[in-house]
């Protein structure tokens, strides 16, 4: 698990600071890879997501220095809280939205949080949920995964999306280079009964290990398959850890990565990854063409860690920007809004 550091608010806004990971998450890994035109490998894929079951383990399990039992159920499971770094170690990140079972209230009626897509049955209705909730989301990852498909995708205007458990497909049935085995873990996760998943996500994890067998990666192979598929980014990173180091700077490491050039010269040329190349664009005007009104940028994009740069950039020369995860976000922001620029991730299908 990502580890927090500190958090409180500044100049209004409120903060984590966390562990920087150095690495990419689970949805920027899926894109890549199709992109390539292939599946992240079935090994990779399972330990992963047993890497991400053991963490949340951890969570579900966790006592206090006092020998209390404080048992943490995360809530939002999805794509972009599943980090893999390039050393091949996978950190569940974000329990921004994490709830400790017993010591706070339910949740306000008609209040759902979590990731649309990720979330069980019983989350969306708003009930009070445990550990099987997550498996239900690792579940929900490990079948995307194995298929390379959304498995509840996004309805129009917004709605949200139909989890139906006797609708799901069987991810050996889809594909048949999918072991039976394997599917047949995530099915059982996708259960819609609570009762009917795995008990824990321990036993989750040691369900796919058996499943996967010698197939499963090791670290070092996972590690291999992400120099391969993000070797550009790797090196850019250790560029930018170089350069905040010699700053003394470590606390902002995103920002850094995104202000090392690919090639001397031009920040542009060859650039992989437009999540970087978009904030490297962005050279603010002299401060004496700044106008007294600040200008309002709306940002669109699905990696938050991107929107963080453009907000901590972009806000060093009197620049606001409202982040929108979602499409269907930023119409609302527009509908409300008129902004001096928008700008778009080109990665994102929507």
């Amino acid at each position: 698990i990502a580890q927090v550091y500190d958090l409180g608010h500044d100049d209004g806004a409120l903060y984590l600071s966390m562990e920087f990971v150095p690495g990419e998450d689970l949805g920027r890994i899926r894109k890549v890879a199709a992109k390539k035109g292939t599946l992240p490998p079935l090994g990779f894929s399972t330990m992963v997501v047993r890497d991400a079951l053991n963490a949340l383990n951890h969570a579900h399990t966790y006592v206090d220095g006092a020998g209390n039992p404080v048992p943490i159920v995360h809530r939002d499971v999805s794509p972009r809280n599943v980090m893999v770094s390039y050393a091949g170690a996978v950190k569940v990140i974000d329990f921004g939205i994490a709830k400790i079972w017993g010591r706070h209230g339910k949740t306000g009626a008609g209040i759902v949080k979590g990731s649309m897509g990720y979330m069980s049955p019983g989350q969306l209705r708003g009930d009070v949920v445990d550990a099987r909730s997550d498996v239900f989301a690792a579940s929900v990852l490990l079948h995307e995964l194995l298929v390379g498909k959304r498995l509840f995708p996004a309805r129009p205007g917004g709605a949200a999306p139909l989890v139906d458990s006797a609708a799901i497909g069987a991810p050996a049935d889809l594909d048949a280079s999918v072991p039976r085995a394997l599917s047949d873990v995530a099915m059982k996760g996708l259960a819609a009964a609570p009762a009917d998943r795995w008990r824990t996500a321990r036993e989750m994890a040691r369900a796919l290990e058996q499943a996967a067998g010698p197939v499963l990666f090791d670290h070092e192979q996972a590690a291999a398959y992400m120099r391969a598929l993000f070797h550009e980014n790797l090196e850019r990173t250790r560029a930018a850890v170089q350069l905040a180091s010699e700053r003394g700077d470590t606390g902002k490491l995103r920002a850094a990565i995104a202000s090392v050039p690919e090639e001397p010269g031009d920040p542009l040329s060859g650039s992989s990854d437009p999540d970087a190349a978009t904030v490297r664009a962005m050279t603010p005007p002299p401060k004496n063409e700044i106008a007294k009104k600040r200008p309002l940028v709306v940002a669109v994009d699905d990696s938050a860690a991107s929107l963080a740069v453009l907000k901590l950039q972009l806000g060093r020369h009197d620049i606001d920007v409202v982040g929108c995860s979602s499409p269907h976000e930023a119409l609302e922001v527009l509908g409300a809004s008129t902004p001096d620029a928008v700008l778009l991730d080109v990665m994102m299908p929507e």
